[in-house]
Formats: C-alpha cells, structure tokens, sequence
C-alpha cells in the first residue's frame, strides 16, 4: 500500500513539477544570457533509499572567466536542463581549466536539489519544485 501511494505522488510531483516554465520560473536566466560551459565529465550518484531509486547527477564543468553572476546562469542552464531530463538532484563543481578537474573546485560549487541541501536528496520523492533550492558558492 505504501509502495502505491508513492508511486501516485512520484506520477503528481512529475504533471506538477515537470513544467518547463516552472523550472525556468525557479532558476531564471536573462534570455539574452548565452551557455559558455563545457562538461567535462557527469556521474550518476543514484541510491535507493526506502525503496525508492533516489536520482542524481554530478557535473564538473569548465567556464571561462567571466562575472559570479554568469558562472550561476551557466549552473542554472545545466540545472534545468537536467531536471527536465527527470533527474531531479544536481551538483556542479566548476573550474577554469581542464587540468584542475581531478581536485576540488576552483571557481564555484553549486548544488539544486532539496532546500538547497545535498543531504536531503532523499526527501526528492516527497519534496515539490518550491522546496528545491539553490547552493551556489564560489572561491
């Protein structure tokens, strides 16, 4: 029974949540704003938890230098990007250079996911669009 009642919120939260303009209402971007990243590499960082296959995904991503303010409109494209593609949890790890890949990030972190908060991506499947937040911090 609880394992039904899930599934009818998962297929709720997808009709309510899966509307292109809420996502890009959530994280707008100026629609003169033009991507600049480059993914370097993605991994799945899926768990069950539950039960239930909690998705995410994690980018590491190469920008040029440019404005805060342009390094989170890129995150934010690749964010909504990746929402729409039905994995809900994403983190971004950024860097100037190819090279700096392998280490922590060097220019800025950003994650979308539950409030905002990496630890809480198990709440995904009970969380609505308005309860994800953005985590974006920079070096």
């Amino acid at each position: 029974m609880r394992k039904i009642l899930l599934l009818i919120i998962a297929i709720l939260l997808l009709f309510s949540c899966s509307s292109k303009s809420g996502i890009e209402e959530k994280l707008p971007i100026p629609k003169e704003f033009k991507p600049s990243y480059k993914i370097v590499s993605d991994e799945r960082l899926d768990y069950k938890w539950d039960g239930l296959d909690i998705m995410r995904k994690s980018y590491r991503i190469t920008v040029p230098k440019c404005t805060n303010e342009e390094i989170k409109n890129n995150c934010r494209h690749l964010a909504i990007k990746t929402y729409q593609s039905g994995v809900y949890n994403v983190s971004i790890f950024v860097y100037n250079n190819r090279s700096e890949v392998n280490g922590q990030y060097t220019v800025a972190l950003y994650e979308f996911c539950p409030y905002g908060d990496w630890g809480r991506t198990n709440e995904m499947y009970s969380a609505r669009l308005k309860d994800y937040g953005e985590n974006f911090r920079t070096r």
